[in-house]
């Protein structure tokens, strides 16, 4: 991975990482509230300006 996103991201940009962080947070059994989410956001968001979709 060596793209970098340096873009704004669009709200549909944003929409995807949504929908993928709330599918991730299904998948590990993550509740809303617990500080587990952060980890799994800052990957989603990491591998989005890596251009993984």
């Amino acid at each position: 991975m060596t793209k970098w996103r340096n873009e704004p991201m669009l709200p549909n940009h944003v929409e995807l990482c949504q929908r993928v962080f709330d599918s991730a947070r299904t998948a590990l059994n993550i509740a809303p509230d617990s500080d587990a989410n952060n980890p799994v956001a800052a990957l989603v968001l990491t591998l989005y300006r890596h251009g993984v979709q």
